[in-house]
């Protein structure tokens, strides 16, 4: 099935590209494409095809903003922030992109402490301070994860990532790789 839409976002993507003279871009086809990919979980399919639509339409800060949460889905951190900003720059209003660069962000924030504890000795004078911080984001992540509340108010666009793996048990991580 995924190689099917992938051979009809292919053959759409090249019709539109070689016969924008002749034949006009089918839109259409192209957003339902690109949104049942979205929701099957189908994500370079529905990232060639959100990409295609915004160069159809490049002011449409919701094309963006789905952009960013496919790249989330797809652990590419910073092309999501850079998604989310294109969003914000087309919508400043946007709550749910600005929420997203800051679970995004966080989450490459804790990523970075927990490889920090990979490289530093532990007698080294910021390791006790890494660790720390590094618990603290763990738990505001962990929280989250478990508010109902928070979910329900922010529905959480991402998907687990390699901090999340790292987690072993009470909200500690292995300093193991």
């Amino acid at each position: 099935m995924k190689t099917l839409a992938i051979i009809t976002l292919s053959i759409l993507i090249a019709s539109c590209a070689t016969n924008t003279e002749t034949k006009p871009i089918d839109v259409y086809a192209l957003q339902k494409v690109a949104l049942d990919s979205y929701q099957k979980k189908d994500w370079r399919t529905a990232q060639l095809a959100f990409q295609r639509l915004i160069e159809i339409n490049p002011g449409d800060a919701q094309l963006w903003y789905k952009l960013g949460n496919i790249y989330a889905r797809m652990n590419f951190p910073d092309r999501a922030i850079a998604s989310y900003k294109e969003a914000l720059v087309r919508n400043p209003d946007m709550s749910k992109a600005w929420h997203n660069i800051g679970v995004v962000s966080l989450r490459k924030s804790t990523r970075l402490f927990i490889e920090m504890l990979k490289y530093i000795p532990a007698d080294d004078p910021l390791y006790k301070q890494a660790k720390l911080t590094g618990d603290g984001l763990l738990q505001i992540l962990e929280d989250r994860r478990l508010n109902p509340k928070s979910a329900q108010d922010y529905p959480d666009p991402l998907m687990k990532t390699d901090t999340d793996e790292a987690v072993t048990g009470k909200g500690t991580y292995s300093t193991e790789p």
